[in-house]
């Protein structure tokens, strides 16, 4: 019906196709009532209406009339706009999966050159290329005519000009269907005024937006009686503006544009001179969103995360717009990321985003700013093992907090600074910062920030072993929390008691009844680091009770989610106890794998403590293999290292395993004269691990004739991997399978190696296995894909060499016309993305670039 325009063309167009002659029809029978009774006799019928929009006010007058005259008929209509007709129902055509794209686009490039085949190379480009034109048939079967000229490569590197790039259809199909611009335009001229300016500034949006934010920034005021909801329902029923729900927040409901029509809505308002205040409208919604969610050290450190994640992309943009010409507007924003970032990561990307405002924002920024700025960075600095820059950050947030009366900054800043000493091992000062916090915050009646420097003084009693301090600080924060509805900070203290009982023998199933409830809880406050620290926690427990499989069920999701915040730290921390797991196993080999994988981390991360407590477990990988000598040469510097850090219950336990190696070594001297040592440390300790490890020690007392009592039944995986070497059991044939996160592919190429410095990649980027790890899925990740296969290739052709950010950029995103700093952040957030889905041991930063180590094998696969 594209050339129809009223009734009587529509009529006309119908009787044509179906040969019904209307000219026998009496004066006063209107030719729609007459074309009705003809198809009324023709029974059981199946009528194809195309191409309806530009006529939809007609359909009362034709499809309407006809269904009360021919009821056995039924229309199939096709149109961008609803007839809201009684008894219509609406399918609503999803763009093509990529699949199904991919096909369409071969059969048009075969139409146009029957000749043609697409290469390996070509698919991949063709493949990355339908997902960047939405999945769009029209925008898809343009392209494709294409071949005769453009690489579908070539289309990709143009992609940034898409109408461009998409302005040749044939010759012999209606003018709107010709190209993307001119179907589009059809679209675009159907509209009323306040539709049109409503679409327009919809291209402000990045990532979908709320029917609230539509409201508050959508301005219709120039369109007497225009309402925008009434409006952007209308554009909905257009096909202009998609409804959807969000992966992120089941049951959130967002409106969002495609990127070709955003594209051309954007065009359009640009043509016509813009809308005043149009941007500083959607950044004063956003900032003002985003601000009244944090409430800075007022509401739970959990407020609202997943509002976050639905409007991150938006906030984002706020940034990129004001980052030049008002750095202390962009700051703003950045700090409102940052505190959802530092409970959900990716810490790279806040990192990135501090680190450029920082730059940017003048000395007469506000001291509160400026404070909290170094207390953001460094806070996030720690959790990423950049100790020395997060604790210059951190002080230097205490000296702003302290010169300027900011007592809440002060108090949190020493909060964090405390942490980051636990982090470092270093107990003591540790202790003293905390106490200096506390005082602060009690002093300015901070409840809820007191509640949480509690929990951290109780960590810092809890790594002591001096319990019963610690579980004083637990429920003195416990109460806290429920005093003031602080769930955030009850499920936080919760899973701290739950750690807590884990470490002390008779309370190991308590410490399972605070993990499941924060683990539960977790996600209703929606914070992932507590989520993933609990299912850590609940692993450990259930490896130490001997429930290996259960064990790695809560490790594996511990590091799936510590992966996706690239915490390396805490990616390092979870490998050690899946390598515990194995060695309790008698899987060496295995073990092996999983913690040198562990302490390659730590090397990349300033936490001695984390370094020493791997190195002790990579020793008993040694002691268990029978290799003496190679386990001493570990002990010596671990144990060093603990002593100086004066951790009295890990040196312990590290001397537990050197006198363990002594014994075998049948050195009854240096055997007697460390086991009394590690009696002195952990004889009277509380923590269960080390009393299970100094108990299977007394057990190595026979080999030197000595008749110990038979131990207990030990809770702890180390202490029965202890007892199981002295009794002589054969470690089983190492596992095949044992990496960080094992495979459940079974079509992985056999004659491929997958060793821990292996990175199996598919030959167009659809996916890769890392280490042996389970396939990750790229298909319909539009940059990571192009991403990955260059940096491959690289590694291929010139090992050791980095690609700098333009370099990317140009080969990515070729043809995008952005600015230098904008470039870099999306490099950045896409590296990020990379390492987060499992490529963060693999890859590696130099200056402004990055590569894949020389020392990683890439291998293709079809």
């Amino acid at each position: 019906l594209s050339a129809a325009w009223s009734v009587a063309d529509i009529v006309a167009t119908v009787s044509a196709a179906l040969e019904i002659p209307l000219s026998s029809g009496t004066a006063d029978e209107a030719t729609e009532t007459l074309l009705g009774q003809a198809l009324g006799s023709r029974g059981p019928l199946l009528l194809l209406l195309d191409n309806f929009e530009h006529v939809a006010e007609h359909g009362a007058a034709t499809i309407s009339r006809w269904l009360s005259l021919a009821p056995e008929v039924r229309f199939l209509v096709t149109s961008r706009d609803r007839l809201k007709l009684r008894g219509e129902v609406c399918l609503q055509l999803e763009p093509l999966g990529t699949d199904e794209a991919e096909a369409l686009f071969a059969i048009t490039a075969r139409r146009v050159r029957g000749t043609y085949t697409p290469s390996a190379d070509d698919q991949a480009a063709i493949r990355e290329l339908v997902i960047r034109l939405d999945g769009i048939p029209l925008a898809i079967e343009l392209a494709a005519a294409r071949v005769t000229v453009l690489s579908p490569k070539g289309m990709l590197d143009r992609i940034g000009r898409r109408f461009e790039l998409l302005g040749h259809g044939p010759a012999d199909v209606v003018p709107r269907q010709a190209t993307l611009r001119a179907a589009l335009d059809w679209s675009w001229d159907l509209l009323e005024a306040a539709e049109r300016d409503a679409l327009a500034q919809c291209s402000v949006f990045r990532g979908g937006f709320s029917l609230e934010a539509g409201e508050a920034i959508i301005d219709l005021s120039a369109h007497a009686g225009a309402d925008v909801i009434d409006t952007l329902s209308s554009l909905q029923a257009r096909s202009l503006l998609r409804t959807y729900e969000a992966e992120a927040v089941p049951g959130a409901i967002r409106l969002g544009l495609f990127e070709s029509i955003r594209e051309y809505a954007a065009k359009q308002l640009e043509s016509e001179g813009g809308n005043p205040g149009l941007h500083d409208r959607h950044r004063d919604f956003f900032l003002a969103q985003a601000e009244s969610r944090v409430v800075e050290f007022g509401a739970p450190e959990g407020s609202d995360l997943q509002w976050f994640d639905l409007d991150r992309d938006n906030l984002l943009a706020v940034y990129q717009r004001t980052r030049e010409d008002d750095p202390e507007q962009a700051t703003r924003v950045v700090l409102c990321l940052s505190h959802a970032m530092l409970r959900r990561g990716p810490f790279d990307s806040n990192i990135s985003l501090l680190e450029d405002v920082t730059e940017r924002l003048g000395k007469s920024a506000s001291p509160l700013v400026i404070g909290r700025l170094h207390f953001a960075r460094g806070a996030a600095r720690s959790v990423v093992g950049r100790m020395a820059e997060a604790g210059e950050d951190l002080r230097k947030a205490v000296e702003v907090a302290r010169a300027n009366d900011l007592s809440v900054l002060e108090a949190k800043s020493l909060l964090h600074l405390g942490l980051h000493e636990l982090r470092r091992g270093r107990l003591e000062p540790a202790g003293e910062v905390l106490e200096q916090a506390r005082s602060v915050a009690a002093d300015g009646n901070h409840e809820r920030v007191l509640s949480r420097i509690q929990v951290s003084l109780g960590i810092s009693h809890e790594a002591a072993a001096d319990f019963d301090a610690a579980e004083a600080c637990y429920q003195d924060a416990l109460a806290i929390a429920r005093r003031t509805g602080d769930l955030w900070e009850e499920v936080r203290t919760r899973s701290k008691m739950g750690s807590l009982c884990s470490f002390m023998e008779g309370r190991l199933h308590e410490a399972r009844g605070h993990f499941l409830w924060a683990l539960d809880q977790s996600r209703t406050v929606g914070d992932w680091f507590i989520e993933a620290g609990s299912a850590y926690n609940l692993g450990r427990l259930e490896m130490n009770l001997g429930q290996n499989e259960a064990a790695e069920e809560h490790l594996k999701r511990a590091l799936t989610t510590y992966q996706e915040m690239a915490n390396r730290g805490a990616q390092a921390f979870v490998i050690m106890s899946l390598g515990l797991i194995a060695l309790d196993r008698g899987q060496c080999a295995g073990a092996a794998v999983l913690l040198d994988q562990a302490e390659q981390i730590l090397g990349q991360v300033e936490n001695p403590l984390a370094q020493g407590y791997a190195a002790v477990t990579r020793a008993m990988v040694d002691l268990a293999e029978n290799d003496l000598d190679s386990a001493t040469r570990r002990l010596e510097p671990a144990v060093e290292q603990l002593v100086s850090l004066q951790h009295r219950v890990l040196e312990g336990i590290a001397l537990c395993v050197r006198a363990m190696v002594e014994a075998r070594q049948g050195n009854r001297n240096a055997f007697r004269a460390t086991r009394a040592r590690a009696r002195e440390l952990l004889g009277e300790s509380g923590w269960g691990e080390g009393k299970a490890m100094l108990r299977a020690l007394e057990a190595y007392g026979v080999l030197f004739g000595e008749s110990p009592d038979p131990p207990e039944a030990v809770s702890f995986a180390r202490a029965r991997v202890a007892m199981r070497l002295l009794t002589g059991v054969e470690p089983a044939k190492p596992s095949e399978n044992l990496r960080a996160t094992p495979s459940t592919s079974s079509d992985t190429p056999a004659a491929v190696s997958t060793g821990s410095n292996d990175l199996l990649v598919h030959r167009d980027g659809r996916w890769f296995e890392a280490a042996g790890g389970a396939r990750v899925d790229l298909t319909r990740k539009r940059t990571l894909r192009p991403l990955l296969l260059l940096l491959a290739r690289a590694r291929e052709e010139r090992p050791g060499d980095a690609l700098d950010v333009d370099a990317i950029f140009e080969e990515v995103w070729a043809g995008e016309r952005i600015l230098g700093e904008a470039r870099k952040n999306r490099v950045y957030v896409s590296i990020a993305t990379l390492r987060k889905a499992g490529l963060d041991l693999f890859l590696d930063t130099r200056g402004d670039g990055y590569l894949i180590r020389p020392d990683v094998q890439v291998h293709w696969a079809d």
